[in-house]
């Protein structure tokens, strides 16, 4: 079979791009949508995604999570040998696991994506951009996460995979680009907020070693004081701190991965790792060290209780690994949505794995007794005699999520155009009452889809909120939720036993087996929908009337046990977590 020719573009840089022969588009990410009047005029074909199933997507899941725990195990190795330490491979887990972790899913996603175009087509070149290599290289894990997201990233990776495969021309052009870092909206911070810094810089005088730590439990502040109260201790809100910036030292980076390769993928991913992992782990590790000690924070806690602090801060991080290390037993929380739920989860078995005992909103693992549901710990107690039909509001709540793959999950979308082409169906499917009175809520963080531009040039009138306002205060005050993806918003919602509905595709995002019955029953009730058309027609069937659907008994029922299982409200949730960290101790 004779191969089509197109010149391979990997990304969105202009500047790698050519207008005189046909190209490739390795995919949807190359397509910024402001740009519509440039890539729409090329000769050009869209490569097809190679995770499009979600069964391949499952099984190369599976490969992948092996391929990271033998990583690893060998990164550990390295790490105590450079830093002339002994730490266990549970020390690393919490400390570079993380970011580890989104590297193999990430260059393994990058290497099928120009595998498959160097299959599928005769690739006649593509243009390298030649950049300063320090400013590919991440910091902390934080800025590493930021970083995967970046046109600039991504291109330098696709480069050096082509380079690897030796398989087409390469057109190097020197190029002066940085990396653009997309940053949430900046928020002022409240009165209430101003407050709680200032008792908090003053409470941590009060602080003694052997104190629980508690840092950002998502419970109620009220909870939150209770709780640390009932352990005898002044109340504190922890405040964490940003690794201090590391110069990169090509010396230091002259080491090589144990070499136990399977494939020229984990081949090329050791070669990438000491290039790659963030300076904090390696240039800087001994002033992490120092940061982490220099904490007003407890030295010798007697306990970890957290729903926050696993993924991102490289300072918090490194706090919980050392005293994980030295037996501190570690409690944490489920924090958002698609845990117990979602087919497969990497955030879900990290953070289950790392704990010595996982606290849920609702579900258990029958297999793994370190599971314990004690309940939504954030949400208020619903008003069981608010009527919604005095609300004019039609709530949509949409995800929002990088161009770029980073750490799989079956809890979100793959392909975002077919995403947006379902929630404007869904938008032009309703009535005209409910659209006119539409909110549409999108993420502060676009990044790169330009989805207020996109609901500009299809639904001019409709209202944007830019995720400025609180949004269970939106969700209280509205006749009807619409939620168009499966996370914490519908877990919430329930829970307040506000009136929603849910759509989503199951072959994009599917469930665990044991999650399937309740969605069933959402489904025979109108609660959730396979499809944006079926949604809209339901919207229109109760919109006169929505509290005489959601106060239906079947309806009732059908949130009931689905909140019991997934997002249940506690009547005492600090007791609760009260009696499962003294049982910890």
């Amino acid at each position: 079979m004779i191969k089509e020719k197109r010149f391979l573009i990997t990304t969105a840089l202009e500047e790698s791009w050519v207008n005189d022969q046909p190209v490739l588009f390795l995919g949807e990410w190359c397509r910024i949508y402001s740009r519509k009047d440039i890539w729409s005029e090329v000769d050009a074909i869209l490569l097809p995604y190679h995770w499009a199933q979600s069964e391949k997507l499952h099984s190369d899941y599976r490969y992948l999570n092996e391929l990271y725990e033998r990583t690893l195990f060998d990164l550990a190795s390295s790490l105590n040998k450079i830093h002339k330490v002994e730490y266990s491979v549970k020390y690393w887990r919490v400390l570079v696991g993380p970011w580890i972790a989104n590297l193999v899913h990430v260059l393994y996603d990058r290497w099928l994506s120009i595998q498959s175009a160097l299959e599928e087509f005769e690739i006649t070149g593509t243009i390298v951009l030649e950049v300063k290599k320090d400013i590919l290289v991440a910091n902390d894990t934080a800025h590493f996460l930021k970083l995967i997201e970046t046109d600039l990233w991504n291109h330098n990776i696709y480069s050096e995979i082509i380079k690897k495969l030796n398989d087409c021309k390469v057109v190097t052009k020197k190029s002066t680009k940085r990396p653009h870092l997309n940053s949430l909206i900046n928020v002022n911070p409240s009165i209430k907020s101003k407050i709680l810094n200032i008792y908090s810089e003053i409470s941590k005088f009060f602080s003694k070693d052997e104190d629980i730590l508690f840092f950002e439990t998502y419970l109620h502040k009220f909870d939150d004081i209770l709780l640390q109260l009932k352990f005898g201790q002044l109340p504190q809100f922890w405040k964490k701190i940003d690794p201090i910036q590391i110069d990169l030292d090509e010396d230091q980076r002259n080491w090589e991965m144990p070499n136990c390769a399977e494939s020229d993928f984990e081949n090329f991913l050791l070669q990438v790792i000491p290039k790659q992992i963030p300076k904090v782990f390696l240039e800087g590790y001994q002033q992490l060290i120092k940061q982490a000690n220099s904490l007003p924070w407890p030295k010798s806690p007697k306990l970890m209780y957290s729903a926050n602090m696993l993924w991102h801060n490289s300072v918090t991080l490194v706090y919980v690994a050392e005293k994980v290390e030295t037996g501190t037993p570690f409690v944490y929380g489920q924090h958002g949505g698609g845990y117990g739920v979602a087919s497969f989860s990497f955030a879900e078995e990290h953070e289950v794995r790392v704990a010595d005992k996982y606290l849920t909103w609702g579900w258990s693992d029958e297999f793994d007794p370190s599971t314990v549901p004690i309940g939504i710990g954030k949400v208020p107690k619903p008003n069981k005699l608010q009527v919604f039909n005095n609300y004019e509001r039609l709530f949509l709540i949409t995800l929002n999520a990088s161009r770029y793959s980073f750490r799989l999950g079956s809890e979100t979308t793959r392909n975002f155009p077919d995403y947006f082409e379902d929630y404007f169906l869904f938008t032009s499917s309703i009535n005209n009452k409910a659209r006119n009175n539409m909110l549409v809520r999108l993420s502060s963080w676009d990044q790169g889809w330009e989805q207020s531009l996109r609901w500009a040039d299809n639904f001019p009138n409709t209202k944007l909120e830019l995720g400025k306002n609180k949004i269970n205060d939106l969700m209280l005050k509205s006749r009807l939720v619409v939620h168009t993806y499966n996370s914490t918003g519908i877990l919430e919602s329930l829970a307040m036993e506000i009136p929603s509905i849910l759509f989503y595709d199951l072959k994009n995002m599917p469930l665990r087996e044991s999650a399937a019955p309740y969605f069933e029953e959402l489904k025979r009730v109108g609660i959730f929908h396979d499809s944006p058309e079926s949604a809209a027609a339901h919207v229109d069937a109760i919109w006169e009337d929505v509290d005489s659907w959601w106060r239906s008994p079947e309806v009732k029922m059908a949130v009931a046990n689905f909140n019991e299982q997934y997002c249940f409200i506690a009547d005492n949730i600090s007791n609760s977590v009260e009696a499962v960290l003294r049982e910890t101790l």
